[in-house]
């Protein structure tokens, strides 16, 4: 942003590009020194927090699920299905 703004502000042949120019330079310098100056505070306070750690990954183990038959399935379903309606009655 600090590049962009002095494009502006060197290019601009307007008074208005130039006050963009200038704008976008304050607030990036702004950004940068509360950037450096929150990592400088949270170092001088914990400098665990201000290290990166890397994150845990745990694998799940893989199972095989047991084939059912057609007629199987098509009988539990059957069931299912009877039992929903005596359910609603």
């Amino acid at each position: 942003m600090i590049v962009y703004g002095g494009f502006l502000y060197i290019v601009g042949s307007t008074t208005g590009n130039v006050m963009r120019g200038k704008e976008i330079i304050t607030d990036a310098l702004i950004g940068l020194f509360l950037a450096i100056g929150s990592y400088a505070l949270l170092k001088t306070v914990n400098p665990q927090a201000a290290t990166l750690q890397p994150v845990p990954i745990q694998f799940v183990k893989r199972e095989e699920i047991p084939s059912i038959s057609q007629d199987s399935f098509k009988a539990t379903i059957a069931k299912a299905s009877g039992e929903f309606k005596s359910a609603m009655g």
